[in-house]
């Protein structure tokens, strides 16, 4: 298609000089021949050049445009991701991303450890979230509390989290300011409100409905893994 239109535009192009060509001919024989000349106006190479490409070609010229942008965009997505060591992360957090708030904290977090890599993120509502691979903390601790675990193993609880990934993205005057007895307690207090009413709050009901529920889920992926490995089999 574009050689097509290519074609077009250059057989355009040499039909719009052929015929400037014969035009400026013309006034010379009649002023060889002795008669009036006929006032033929130039158009210059600029203008016959834009008036000579077709819209079609200006489509494509814009899209070859917009794909080299692109292109030069995922080379830079690229270049930062590889800049980023993804297994270098200093805390893993658990979080409920069927949760918006839990959410908007997660993507605030995610966002300021871009280039560091120092937060790995779990979610905990997914179906596929394995207790075992993450030091046993189950999915009923991480829904009824926030949980995070540490590089050497070491699980943290509450309002512990948030000091402890702030100061991994580098934010540590948060840290600091929660280490404050004052400050730390009325946090600490704020959260247990927030963490036993959470579920209410959101609109999701309660924890042990949201649990059935997931248990279910799982009793139907594992029938369905089973009956694809029976299939298999047979």
């Amino acid at each position: 298609m574009m050689a097509c239109e290519a074609g077009f535009v250059g057989s355009g192009l040499v039909g719009a000089g052929a015929a400037q060509a014969r035009a400026a001919r013309g006034v010379d024989v009649a002023r060889a021949r002795g008669g009036a000349a006929v006032a033929v106006p130039r158009v210059s190479r600029a203008r016959l050049m834009m008036t000579t490409t077709s819209k079609p070609e200006l489509d494509v010229q814009k899209q070859q445009l917009d794909v080299k942008e692109l292109a030069r965009g995922i080379e830079r997505s690229q270049l930062s991701y590889r800049d980023v060591d993804c297994d270098k992360w200093s805390i893993e957090l658990l979080y409920d991303g069927a949760c918006s708030l839990c959410t908007a904290e997660a993507n605030f977090l995610m966002k300021r450890d871009t280039g560091r890599g120092n937060i790995k993120f779990v979610d905990i509502s997914s179906i596929e979230y394995d207790a075992s691979e993450h030091h046993n903390v189950s999915y009923e601790q991480a829904m009824g509390r926030l949980h995070a675990i540490k590089r050497d193993g070491t699980i943290i609880t509450g309002i512990d989290v948030f000091r402890e990934t702030y100061a991994a993205i580098g934010l540590l005057w948060v840290y600091h300011l929660m280490q404050n007895p004052v400050v730390g307690w009325m946090a600490e207090r704020a959260y247990d409100i927030w963490a036993e009413n959470r579920l209410r709050i959101t609109g999701r009901g309660e924890l042990a409905d949201i649990i059935r529920e997931r248990e279910r889920l799982l009793e139907e992926k594992n029938e369905s893994e089973c009956e694809d490995t029976c299939n298999i089999d047979w």
